[in-house]
């Protein structure tokens, strides 16, 4: 008996300090972001839905460690975030002091550096897998024109008919804040609760319209305590999908009048089965505690079998 409480002792303090270290996350998570129906959002730029109230907020005000220039403090902005079977919206809000619109032929040209002007860029790793071979990388610039990288293979992919594919965008400029939205596709992949997704959110700023001129740019990346740059993937934050739906809920229906005509409520019953559904499900700290009663338990055992051996010898 003593030999099976030490074994019982054993097994439950391992598993006690494993729970922990199981339900740990892996990096830092924005939060979970709530789930539309396709067709809730409009992609117009505009962030008039009421789905938009309940997303994950990501700040973008973080200066890059790798910036070409830290001379001017360069832009800012908000991310808000949702997702449906289809893909993940992103709606941007960027203030920008200088507004600065490159000429669209140059832009269209795959040979020029495209992240020198005004835009924001997603990067988004399906998986959260920390790899950059994983990464497509989505952009949207001031003037509502949208880029795609794929790393794997290193494809560019710019304006509408090509984005298409993998993004749906709409961007729109009000003085000296342009917004953008997108619905982000990542082709062959299905989108289900409880997905990780690596995310990295970069703001590039220019004061001179010259896709050449690198050192004037100015990189913004999202909130991050890793301190990760753009392609340091493996230590970017992630979110998770969750299966709450981000639409608010309808009002309830105005109260009916009791069968007598009184004016009064009915009362009603809650049904045993409703009211065992209100329980509180298992959680990992419930779960925790179970573990420490069978550890006190097992550990009561031992020393009440040790002094009746005792009381024998």
């Amino acid at each position: 008996m003593k030999k099976f409480l030490s074994i019982l002792l054993i097994i439950s303090m391992t598993a006690l300090f494993a729970i922990p270290a199981i339900a740990a996350p892996d990096g830092e998570s924005y939060g979970d972001v709530k789930k539309v129906n396709d067709g809730d959002i409009k992609l117009d730029a505009i962030r008039d839905e009421p789905a938009w109230e309940n997303a994950v907020v990501i700040q973008v005000n973080r200066l890059s460690p790798t910036s070409p220039n830290t001379d001017r403090t360069g832009a800012a902005g908000t991310a808000y975030v949702l997702w449906s079977d289809k893909g993940l919206y992103v709606f941007g809000e960027i203030t920008d002091p200088t507004p600065t619109h490159t000429p669209l032929d140059e832009k269209l040209d795959k040979a020029n550096w495209n992240w020198n002007t005004d835009s924001m860029e997603i990067f988004i790793d399906m998986g959260n897998t920390g790899e950059s071979s994983n990464i497509q990388h989505n952009k949207v610039d001031i003037d509502g024109l949208g880029y795609i990288y794929i790393a794997d293979g290193g494809e560019q992919f710019i304006g509408t008919d090509e984005v298409k594919p993998y993004m749906e965008y709409a961007g729109r400029q009000d003085g000296n804040t342009y917004y953008l939205e997108v619905l982000i596709h990542v082709p062959g992949t299905s989108y289900n609760a409880g997905d990780k997704i690596g995310i990295q959110l970069q703001i590039n700023d220019m004061t001179v319209p010259d896709m050449t001129d690198a050192a004037d740019r100015v990189v913004i990346l999202s909130t991050n305590s890793a301190d990760a740059d753009s392609w340091e993937v493996d230590r970017h934050n992630y979110i998770v999908l969750s299966a709450e739906d981000a639409n608010p809920p309808p009002p309830p229906p105005p109260a009916e009048e009791s069968a007598a005509g009184g004016g009064e409520a009915a009362d009603v019953e809650i049904a045993p089965a409703a009211a065992a559904a209100a329980a509180p499900a298992v959680r990992t700290g419930d779960m925790s505690m179970t573990f420490i009663f069978i550890a006190a338990f097992a550990l009561a055992g031992m020393l009440t079998s040790k002094k009746s051996f005792a009381k024998i010898q």
